[in-house]
This record gives structure tokens, C-alpha cells and sequence, in this order.
């Protein structure tokens, strides 16, 4: 993680200006920094842990960390195909296109936030016992999961569409104090660890 901190502060970043944008005062930000590391408790199984370790190791601001975490949640966008090549092997693969709509670079016709997540992705194995539980392809820094797959088993990827009655209004209502809330990148980790 050490390796990716400095990447993982440039999309921090640059989700902060995006919000700054909307509301220079930086007032949001500081809500994010001082109120959501109370909240931190309120996530289920070991993200609160992992959190933690990312934001000490990153010297990133915890409330950073899991607005990173969450921000998944606010802007659903996602594509992936599933299709079978000549000898009859499936191949899962998937689209980076989240980020889309978060700020054009002109220079290299880009969305900004796609562009910064690409020096993020990791290709991870969960292990149990020195063996591979999961594999998935990952985002540094996010500890959830949107695609992955047990071998010899299945694969697993969220296909999302932006709106506002789902994950944008899940993340107010736990803001205002709803608890119970299912963020869709820990349901996707939780199924790929304990299916069997």
C-alpha cells in the first residue's frame, strides 16, 4: 500500500476539489475529515480495521479514506462482458468506466477520475490458510470489491447505473444515522469470502 499512497492522494485529491467546487468553503471537507471516522463503526467485518491501516499507512486523513471507501456508492456506473472464445472458454472482463461525468480532462480527452484511478488497480489474491480463497481486480486503497472470481467456481461483477433513490440516498440516510446500510463493494467481498 506504501507504494500506492502517492496515487492515492492525487484521487483524494482531486474528489476534495470536486467538492470544493460545489462548496469552496471546504466546510464539507472538514465535516468528512472531523465526522466520518465516527462512523467508523458502524461498517461490518474487517473494514473498519483495514480502513484504519490504509489511512496510517498513506498519512491520509481517515475520513478521506472512507469517503474513498464510499464513494463507490455516490456514482454507480459500471460495465463488464462476459463472452466465450474459440474453444468454448469463458472470459469475464471489466470496463473502467467509473469515474465518467467526474471532470473531462481536455488535454487527453479523459475523464479525470478514471485516469486516476488507473495507476491504482491491483490484481489481488485473498488467501486463508496459504490458500487462494478469491481473486479479484481492485482499486488500492478500496476495500471492497466490484469484480472477482473463485477459480474453478464463479465469477462475480456489479453492472450499476447511477440513481439517486440507490447508494447516493444510502450514504445520506447512514450520514443522518441509519445504520444498516449494505454498501455493495463489502456484499461483493463478503460473497466472494464465504461462498462455497
Amino acid at each position: 500500500m506504501v507504494d500506492k499512497a502517492p496515487a492515492l492522494k492525487v484521487i483524494v485529491n482531486s474528489l476534495k476539489n470536486m467538492i470544493n467546487a460545489f462548496e469552496p468553503s471546504g466546510k464539507i471537507v472538514q465535516l468528512v475529515d472531523q465526522k466520518l471516522p465516527g462512523l467508523l463503526g458502524n461498517f461490518p467485518g474487517p473494514f473498519e480495521e483495514e480502513m484504519k491501516g490504509i489511512a496510517a499507512v498513506t498519512e491520509i486523513p481517515l475520513g478521506e479514506i472512507i469517503s474513498f471507501n464510499i464513494f463507490y456508492e455516490f456514482f454507480t456506473i459500471c460495465t463488464s462482458i462476459i463472452t466465450e472464445d474459440k474453444e468454448g472458454h469463458l472470459l469475464h472482463a471489466r470496463n473502467m468506466d467509473f469515474g465518467v461525468f467526474l471532470g473531462w480532462n481536455v488535454n487527453n480527452n479523459t475523464w479525470v477520475i478514471t485516469e486516476e484511478l488507473k495507476p491504482l488497480t491491483v490484481n489481488l489474491d485473498f488467501q486463508r490458510n496459504s490458500k487462494t480463497v478469491f481473486k479479484a481486480a481492485g482499486f488500492a486503497g478500496y476495500v471492497g470489491m466490484l469484480t472477482g472470481f473463485k477459480p474453478g467456481l464463479f465469477s462475480l461483477t456489479l453492472n450499476e447505473r447511477f440513481s439517486t433513490n440507490g447508494g447516493f440516498m444510502g450514504v445520506i440516510e447512514w450520514i443522518l444515522g441509519k445504520k444498516d446500510a449494505k454498501w455493495i463493494g463489502f456484499i461483493i467481498r463478503s460473497v466472494l469470502e464465504n461462498s462455497t
